[in-house]
């Protein structure tokens, strides 16, 4: 009761406002609350349980002791043998799986087991399959309705994947593999040889099996070399629950005297004779002994180069896990490793290497081995002469090995990505590929001793690969000399048309493919030029570039009659220009003339033009310009002379004429003026 007031307090200390509200108010209901409350909070702990082994106190025997963390004396321990133990520890000389259950004060509980025999038998679970044993029933693989009809099997983790009316999952975890049976009755339900058995030693069999059916259930039974050992199942019951879980297996077990056999041929009888209903399936086959198995080894090495790793590695041919091991040897080493490893060895690692190995669970003194280590001396793979530079199906030059320190065992190749290495039958210091297509490298294996050893690599280089062309060729466009450019051309040409191209392996050759220039107008001229760079092996690359005269110059005229003003009367003819041009030898001159009026039909500007063209239509022009002017008066004919004459002897009026440089019918007018006398 003093603890119940205290796990109550403690709820109390820790609960809210409303908690303690409801307590007042509903104390009943809040004290089994809290009861099971405090339980949680108070007596939750976690603690762990492990079983040791001691094979060596009591002879014959085997004393197990359950070690709880973290240590108390309020422990209850309570073990599953027959009859039940209560003790901190027991000894049992039966080979099986020991189970205790440790029960701290709180009532918490842990279950730990421990199997103190190594099962003999393989693939006893059946996690491997279908291996490891024989039968007489004939195997199926696992499949929808595969176990119909009878005298079938199979191994898989679902009965009722392969029979509709079997339920069940495995014995151990409920998702690994078991043995399911269609059985036939007095059959071999599974038998498997087991060598290496101690010869006057007490043997445990054991087994799980699980009833599928309600009627002419199996009755399974170990023999051992042909005699029955142990328990039976008897009628296997089917499952209480039916086809639900928990799954109920149903042990059968027994024990055997090796006497004087070395082996034993162990089998599992169906002693129920018929076929229908007799379906089961069979889990956990184990065979082991707790007889102390002494303790015995091997070692082994390989046998390193210098620089290698060193590889020491223990092999337990007897005894009981868990092992200890101890290694000296030579250069001060030591290590607590089975399988230690030394790398990089040099010659001072050879001799004697010695490893002390402690069953922990024997009673024996440690059991020792020697081995004496080998260090041969680091192999020279030497070198190849003879790499070089060649075009597509050529073969190598000669390679030839030296400098190495062993024999040739043969020679290898490799191309790209160099990754992976071919083996070339070949035991000579010289060798000459077949014809190569790619880059390719070459070695040589060679061997001493256990040492293996590669020398150099020769590279063989195919060039597959066309030079680089860095700069592109450049159109270039000059102006007509008159002469057809030809130096310019020329130069042009050969600088490849300022194109440059690199090639890491060989040297280049340029050519083009110029014929001739095509007419524009005139000596207008242009061609598209194709520069090619082609290396040793045929691989090209190629730029294009265009290469123009251009005829922009006009022509040049002699020069015009210089401006002049004439009488109407001597207006000159129009002068002859003649033209030159630096690219056409003769370049049309045309005229033209343009009459301006002035004030009187006489007296006007000839503009006089003369035009010089080209064949590319390049124009130059030169003018002269005349003033027409008419300042001369006309001609009179003579006038009558002065008379005097009576006033009823007046004359007529003469009729003269005119003549003009200029008009070729001037005007003539009279006018006659009287003056009076006085």
């Amino acid at each position: 009761m003093k603890n119940y007031y205290q796990k109550v307090s403690y709820f109390r200390s820790s609960t809210s406002n409303l908690l303690r509200f409801c307590m007042i108010n509903f104390k009943a209901i809040i004290l089994i609350l809290a009861l099971s409350t405090i339980q949680q909070l108070s007596f939750a702990q976690n603690f762990t349980v492990t079983i040791s082994t001691d094979y060596c106190s009591v002879p014959g025997s085997v004393r197990l002791t359950a070690n709880p963390d973290p240590a108390s004396n309020d422990y209850l321990y309570t073990w599953n043998t027959i009859p039940m133990q209560n003790t901190k520890d027991i000894v049992v000389n039966v080979a099986g799986q020991y189970m205790v259950t440790v029960k701290n004060g709180s009532g918490d509980a842990v279950t730990e087991t421990l199997n103190i025999s190594s099962n003999l038998v393989v693939n006893g679970d059946f996690e491997l399959g279908n291996i490891g044993f024989t039968t007489s029933y004939l195997y199926v693989a696992p499949g929808p309705n595969s176990l119909i009809p009878e005298n079938r099997y199979t191994v898989d983790r679902d009965p009722t994947f392969n029979h509709f009316q079997f339920f069940a999952r495995d014995h151990t975890s409920g998702s690994g593999n078991l043995m399911i049976v269609n059985g036939a009755g007095n059959s071999i339900v599974w038998s498997q040889q087991i060598n290496n058995i101690l010869p006057n030693s007490d043997y445990y069999l054991a087994a799980f099996a699980f009833g599928f059916s309600s009627n002419n259930r199996a009755n399974l039974q170990f023999y051992a070399n042909g005699i029955p050992v142990g328990s039976t199942t008897g009628p296997l019951p089917r499952n209480p629950t039916g086809s639900n879980p928990p799954y109920v297996w149903i042990p059968f077990y027994g024990t055997w005297n090796s006497g004087a056999a070395t082996s034993v041929f162990l089998s599992i009888i169906d002693l129920e004779s018929e076929r229908n209903g007799n379906d089961f399936g069979l889990d956990d086959i184990s065979f082991g002994t707790i007889t102390p198995l002494p303790l015995a080894i091997n070692v082994n090495a390989n046998k390193p180069c210098e620089g290698d790793a060193l590889q020491l590695t223990t092999t337990i041919i007897n005894g009981r896990y868990p092992f200890s091991y101890s290694w000296t040897g030579p250069a001060g080493f030591t290590s607590n490793l089975p399988n230690p490893v030394i790398p990089n060895v040099s010659m001072a690692n050879a001799g004697i290497y010695t490893v002390n190995v402690k069953d922990t669970n024997s009673c024996s003194p440690f059991v020792s081995k020697d081995i004496t280590v080998i260090v041969n001396p680091a192999i020279t793979g030497g070198s190849i002469k003879g790499g070089s530079s060649k075009c597509a199906g050529s073969t190598s030059d000669l390679l030839t090995l030296a400098g190495n320190s062993g024999s040739v065992v043969n020679w290898q190749s490799s191309v790209t990505p160099f990754t992976t290495w071919t083996d070339i039958p070949n035991t000579e210091t010289t060798f000459t590929s077949g014809l190569l297509t790619q880059t390719t490298y070459f070695r040589a294996v060679v061997q001493n001793e256990s040492c293996t050893g590669y020398s150099d690599t020769a590279i063989v280089i195919i060039d597959n690969t066309p030079p680089v062309i860095t700069t592109q060729a450049e159109n270039k466009t000059v102006e007509c000399d008159g002469n057809g450019n030809s130096a310019e051309l020329n130069a042009w040409l050969t600088s490849n048309g300022g194109a440059v191209a690199s090639d890491d392996i060989s040297e280049i050759t340029w050519t083009n493919n110029f014929l001739t220039l095509n007419s524009i107008c005139g000596a207008s001229t242009s061609a598209d030029v194709t520069f090619t760079a082609k290396d040793n092996c045929g691989n090209i690359s190629s730029t294009t570039a265009s290469f123009t005269i251009v005829d922009i110059t006009a022509p040049i005229l002699s020069s015009a009659p210089a401006n002049i003003t004439v009488e109407c009367n001597a207006i000159p003819l129009a002068a002859t220009i003649t033209a030159s041009d630096n690219c056409d030898a003769a370049p049309a001159v045309t005229f033209n003339e343009v009459r301006s009026d002035g004030t009187c039909a006489n007296s006007y500007i000839l503009t006089r033009t003369w035009t010089a063209t080209d064949a590319c239509s390049n124009t130059s022009s030169v003018s002269q310009i005349i003033t027409v002017q008419d300042v001369t008066a006309p001609v009179l004919s003579d006038a009558p002379a002065n008379i005097t004459v009576e006033c009823n002897a007046i004359p007529l009026a003469a009729t003269l004429t005119a003549s003009d440089n200029c008009d070729v019918k001037p005007v003539v007018t009279f006018e006659e003026v009287r003056t009076d006398g006085a």
